[in-house]
């Protein structure tokens, strides 16, 4: 008996000893391989088709604020180059403005000097009018002036003399008269 109580006790020591400390700590081995095959169960059960999801939904969620943040860079990198676009667009219409208004103002200057010209050729034109019709007058009322003073001899002539001459005779020394001036001028 006591060599079978021996082997029993060699034979069941680790067993018993670990009996104890499982025992120690309040935990059944039938219950804790079952509660284990339980956790193992529910842990390939989560990990198939709570954690797999949960991981893809989280992946899917990183690409998509991966994409927003390098399409926010993008926009912000393309929002600088229409800046610097509108910039340059200004900077051209402000060169074409200045152009612009520099052609009108040599066009202005250009209609203004023709204007100019075109008035003082009209005015010399009215000036050399003028003077043309003033001498025009001036030698009208010369001959005038001739005749009246041809006239005047000759009625002086008559006075002096007292008779008076025929019309021919009058119209051919009013015309020597009149030769007689022109020459002395």
């Amino acid at each position: 008996m006591a060599s079978e109580q021996l082997n029993t006790e060699v034979g069941t020591a680790p067993e018993s000893a670990i009996a104890g400390v499982v025992g120690t700590l309040g935990l059944k081995t039938d219950v804790f391989i079952a509660q284990l095959l339980n956790f193992l169960i529910i842990l390939f059960v989560l990990w198939r088709w709570a954690y797999k999801p949960l991981l893809k939904i989280l992946e899917e969620r990183e690409v998509r604020i991966k994409k927003g943040l390098d399409d926010a860079d993008a926009a912000g990198a393309r929002l600088a180059d229409i800046e610097k676009e509108h910039v340059a667009v200004l900077a051209r219409a402000r060169e074409e403005g200045a152009v612009f208004i520099k052609d009108a103002h040599a066009r202005a200057d250009e209609k203004r000097e023709e204007l100019l010209a075109k008035s003082r050729a009209e005015i010399s034109k009215l000036v050399t009018d003028a003077r043309k019709k003033i001498a025009d007058e001036r030698a009208t009322a010369a001959e005038e002036l001739k005749k009246e003073i041809a006239a005047l001899v000759v009625t002086t002539a008559e006075m002096v003399l007292k008779e008076r001459i025929d019309a021919d005779k009058d119209a051919t020394i009013m015309n020597k008269s009149l030769k007689k001036i022109k020459k002395s001028k």
